[in-house]
Order: structure tokens, then C-alpha cells, then sequence
């Protein structure tokens, strides 16, 4: 089997040159502000694999021989190997597919799932649209914003430390950050850490 070919076809098994709408049938499904999670069915799995290993195929000795060759293929096949013989127990896979302004926003943004396995394929769909795929099947996700987000930030009670033209008063705002007292006045570093906003991250259980 040519490298091209087991290539291509491990590229299919995740999902990479499948049509839009055969993955998403009713677009009502990809609706804005939407996250939708799937698992991908094993049997539509192994029919799209016999789809492409198909060409040719016209008589019932052609789906003998087909048979044949899936069994000569699994020694050397990859992701796929699982959805070529019937019945198999192939390993699940599942995903979400996200649409938002979030995916435009930020574009690095950290996806894993709640056991911490990372996706094997993300692909991004249009500007707002990312398809992203799991090798198992999984019960959740955690997004986190790339580790570039992290920035300062007055917390929830901005407006008490914000005067005219939005001036902060940094003395009055350290004071009640990190106590008063000549130790206290000296301890920017310390200051500053407590003005520090992390990356967020959103936990979404699959429902």
C-alpha cells in the first residue's frame, strides 16, 4: 500500500476532506453562539472507508475480493484499521463542533478534555466555526484562553478606585491590595502579582 494512500486514508478517518454538510446535514444544528458535541457513529465510519476503497466495484466477486483486500490492508493500516472488517469495535471517537465570536477572537485558544487528553484534529471551519476531534469518547471539555490573555485587571469593583477621566488612585488601590506600611510600600513585585487576571477557563459537561 503506497504511503500516499494509507496517508489519505488516515486523513479520512479523521474526518479532513469530508463535505460540510454531510458532518453538519441541517445548518440549524451550527446556529451562532452554538457548541454541539457528536460522536462519530462506527458504522458511518466503516461506510465511508468502504465508500473509498470501493472504486471498481460492480460484481458480487468484486465485494468478495473487496472483503480479501480489507484483510491484506489491516496489517498496514492506521487510524482506519479498525472500520475495515464487519463487525469490528473500533475506538470511539467524539468532538464538538464550536461557532462563535470566541473562535475569531482568539484564535489559540486551549481545548482539552476534562481527563486532560488533547484533540487529534482541530480544524477551523470558517472564521467563527472550528471542528475539534477527540480518539476517545469524552464527557466534556475545558477552553482556556491562550496564555497571552493574561493582562491586569482592577476586579469587580473597578469603578471605586476609577476617579475623573477614569484615573485610578494606585496608592489608595495598594493599600487595600497588599496592606500599608513602609514593607508594603516597597513591594511592587507583590502589588502587581495581586492585579494579575489568569487565562479563563470554561468547563462545559456534555449533556
Amino acid at each position: 500500500m503506497p504511503d500516499a494512500v494509507t496517508g489519505w486514508l488516515d486523513s479520512l478517518a479523521d474526518l479532513e476532506g469530508v463535505p460540510f454538510n454531510y458532518l453538519v446535514p441541517d445548518a440549524a444544528q451550527a446556529a451562532g453562539e452554538s457548541l454541539r458535541f457528536f460522536s462519530v457513529a462506527e458504522g458511518w465510519m466503516a461506510a465511508l472507508l468502504d465508500g473509498a476503497l470501493s472504486l471498481g466495484r460492480v460484481t458480487p466477486a468484486d465485494l468478495r475480493m473487496d472483503a480479501t483486500l480489507a484483510a491484506d490492508l489491516a496489517p498496514h493500516a492506521g487510524a482506519w484499521a479498525s472500520y475495515l472488517l464487519h463487525p469490528g469495535a473500533p475506538q470511539r471517537r467524539s468532538g464538538f463542533l464550536l461557532r462563535s465570536h470566541a473562535v475569531a477572537g482568539w484564535p489559540d485558544l486551549r481545548i482539552t478534555a476534562p481527563d486532560g487528553s488533547l484533540p487529534v484534529r482541530t480544524v477551523l471551519l470558517s472564521a467563527d466555526t472550528v471542528l475539534v476531534q477527540f480518539a476517545s469518547e469524552i464527557t466534556g471539555i475545558r477552553i482556556t484562553q491562550p496564555p497571552q490573555a493574561l493582562h491586569f485587571t482592577l476586579g469587580d469593583d473597578a469603578a471605586a478606585w476609577q476617579g475623573g477621566n477614569r484615573v485610578v488612585d494606585v496608592a489608595a488601590l495598594a493599600r487595600a491590595r497588599i496592606g500599608a506600611g513602609p514593607a508594603a510600600a516597597l513591594a511592587s513585585a507583590t502589588f502587581a502579582a495581586s492585579m494579575l487576571a489568569g487565562a479563563t477557563t470554561i468547563a462545559v459537561a456534555r449533556g
